[in-house]
């Protein structure tokens, strides 16, 4: 079982627990919508669809070189033959390419002021 589904597992098993054991239906109820919220977040992830450039910027890899990928095959075309459309969560990932995330968190850091260096003094 992938992580997530144990998250959700978890969260069901918690939403029994809270009934149950304490009687907290208000708290056993936002566990359910939590896991309903997040299943619906998996779905929408799962179905997400670009087109080439945004595909290209996602992964790394040039939009013409995703195009050549449907053509021979590698990929499959979700849109029209002349508007071809991508799954996102099977793009390929260019080696060394920061995904989304990644990049984020890189241009936050980046932006923060710098610590100030302390020196330690040895006794």
């Amino acid at each position: 079982m992938n992580p997530i589904m144990e998250v959700m597992e978890s969260w069901k098993a918690e939403a029994e627990k809270l009934e149950e054991r304490y009687g907290d239906f208000a708290g056993a109820a936002i566990c359910r919508a939590h896991v309903k919220d997040l299943r619906h977040a998996l779905t929408d992830f799962v179905h997400e669809t670009l087109n080439l450039t945004d595909a290209a910027e996602r992964c790394g890899y040039s939009a013409d070189h995703l195009g050549r990928m449907i053509r021979d095959g590698k990929l499959k075309n979700y849109g029209r033959k002349n508007a071809p459309q991508l799954r996102a969560v099977d793009l390929p990932r260019k080696p060394g390419h920061l995904s989304y995330a990644d990049a984020a968190q890189a241009k936050e850091a980046a932006s923060r002021e710098p610590v100030e260096k302390k020196e330690w003094k040895v006794a």
